[in-house]
C-alpha cells in the first residue's frame, strides 16, 4: 500500500482539504519515496499540472520516508506517542 503522509493533530490545524494543507505552514506532509503518489506529484510538476506546487514542498528530504511504516511512526511521534504504541 502506498500513501502520502500527514503528521500533526489535524483537529487543531483547520486543515480540511488538500488546498488548506498547502496554504498552511504547521502541518508537514510528504510521500513515500518512489511511490505512485510521489510519481503523480512529480509528473504534475513536470507538466505544470494542477497539483504542481505540492511536489515542490514534498520534494525536501525530511518530507519523504522510505516506507509506509516509517511514515506511520512519524505520525505517531507527532502526536507524542511512542513509535510502537
Amino acid at each position: 500500500m502506498e500513501s502520502s503522509i500527514v503528521s500533526v493533530d489535524c483537529f487543531d490545524t483547520g486543515v480540511s482539504s488538500i488546498w488548506d494543507l498547502q496554504r498552511q505552514e504547521r502541518v508537514q506532509y510528504g510521500t513515500v519515496k518512489a511511490s505512485s503518489v510521489e510519481n503523480f506529484f512529480k509528473s504534475q510538476e513536470q507538466m505544470q499540472g494542477h497539483y504542481a506546487s505540492f511536489y515542490e514542498t514534498m520534494n525536501f528530504a525530511d518530507n519523504q520516508v522510505e516506507s509506509l511504516q516509517e511514515g506511520l511512526e512519524r505520525v505517531k511521534e507527532s502526536f507524542g506517542k511512542p513509535a510502537g504504541a
